[in-house]
């Protein structure tokens, strides 16, 4: 369908329903959401070096699913061959999908009302609440399918805050600890360049900290030693009480030696080597 307005070309209009099931199924597809297409060189065997689309854009697989039609091959020869192949079609668990996430913004109204969403989470609940989008709706809807799973990942988290963690803290700023720590949320931020840990200390305490290496993944129990920076509400976990750590260091499984322990052990070495002890 065609809105016009005015003496402006029509615009090309396309069912709100159809699109998000089409990103559903495009976000299955490929796994996650992808902005552009992927490419490499493709050498087959005896044939010349060729250029490729290894994985298609959300955006592409969803236009592909709407209009049933393929692109100019003359304007992108390699996006032709890879949808003319592709075999992905909307589903019956793309269609619950999409009404399970149509469910889930239009859950956010209050929040509306209340002006406490941000841009991108409004335009999706105003976007869903059409019986058609302009292109750059569509844009909008292939990436919401992404912005769900953000959701449901989150609200998962704060359910495992609330069902676990005490409103206390561990201790006081500057106070040393020693102890495990289930990981539930853990990113790397470019901007920082460093991972950033959210977890549960001695499945009691809510924590959180930074930290330049890899200590470890979402649900892994570590060992750390570590020193209290800051206490407050957290942010993030509908104000859960939460203690903000510095100077972390994971504690491997094997024992660490003191300093007159390690250095014992190195005349004890020296020792064995002169002759001295066997």
């Amino acid at each position: 369908m065609y809105l016009k307005s005015g003496n402006m070309k029509p615009t090309k209009m396309y069912n709100t329903e159809l699109v998000l099931q089409a990103a559903c199924a495009a976000q299955r597809f490929n796994g996650a959401y992808v902005k552009e297409d992927e490419t490499k060189y493709h050498k087959p065997n005896h044939q010349p070096t060729k250029w490729i689309v290894t994985k298609a854009s959300n955006k592409s697989l969803v236009y592909f699913l709407v209009t049933g039609n393929l692109p100019s091959y003359g304007h992108h020869p390699q996006r032709y061959d890879f949808l003319e192949n592709c075999n992905i079609k909307i589903t019956m668990d793309d269609k619950c999908l999409a009404e399970d996430i149509k469910l889930h913004f239009q859950g956010k109204l209050f929040e509306a009302l209340g002006g406490k969403l941000n841009e991108y989470v409004e335009n999706i609940w105003k976007t869903l609440d059409t019986e058609e989008v302009p292109a750059y709706g569509v844009g909008l809807l292939c990436s919401t399918p992404s912005a769900y799973e953000r959701d449901a990942k989150k609200e998962i988290i704060e359910d495992t805050v609330l069902e676990n963690c005490a409103n206390e803290y561990i201790g006081s700023v500057n106070d040393k600890i020693e102890g495990s720590v289930k990981l539930i949320n853990v990113f790397y931020s470019k901007n920082y360049e460093s991972f950033i840990y959210t977890g549960i200390y001695e499945n009691k305490f809510l924590v959180n900290f930074w930290n330049g290496k890899e200590l470890g993944e979402t649900n892994e129990v570590i060992d750390i030693k570590a020193k209290i920076k800051r206490l407050g509400l957290s942010k993030f976990y509908k104000g859960a009480w939460e203690t903000s750590l510095n100077y972390v260091k994971k504690i491997d499984d094997k024992k660490e030696l003191t300093k007159e322990e390690a250095f014992g052990a190195i005349v004890e070495g020296l020792n064995i080597l002169s002759g001295d002890k066997k």
